[in-house]
């Protein structure tokens, strides 16, 4: 398992935004990013089959993605220390931050040919 940080969460979107506004500082959770197989294998009585343009991420901890969390990043810490954008929030099944089912993720690298052509133009 890789682990990986989404920094938006439930929490800042549902409750921060309603109480106060939007905070100054970016609220982040740890996740882990599952395979493909345990993911389709945790969504199978959905009909949800994950393919290689897709990530998921699961914690086992009711922390992660919400509505209103769409379009964030999830960054991954590579050895030399420095981060990179793996994923881009995409979709969840059932309620908040779900420690039941893992969060959808749209995999970067499998876009990153249209990324390129769309920043050039």
């Amino acid at each position: 398992m890789l682990y990986a940080r989404i920094t938006s969460s439930s929490d800042w979107i549902q409750d921060t935004i309603r109480k106060v506004g939007y905070p100054d500082i970016l609220h982040q959770v740890v996740v882990s990013i599952l395979d493909g197989a345990a993911c389709t294998t945790l969504y199978s009585n959905y009909g949800v089959s994950v393919t290689g343009t897709m990530l998921c991420v699961h914690d086992n901890r009711s922390s992660g993605v919400c509505f209103g969390d769409g379009d964030g990043p999830l960054v991954c810490k590579k050895s030399d220390g420095r981060w990179y954008l793996a994923g881009i929030t995409s979709w969840i099944m059932g309620e908040c931050a779900s420690p039941y089912l893992p969060s959808g993720f749209a995999r970067v690298t499998a876009a990153r040919d249209w990324i390129d052509l769309f920043m050039e133009n």
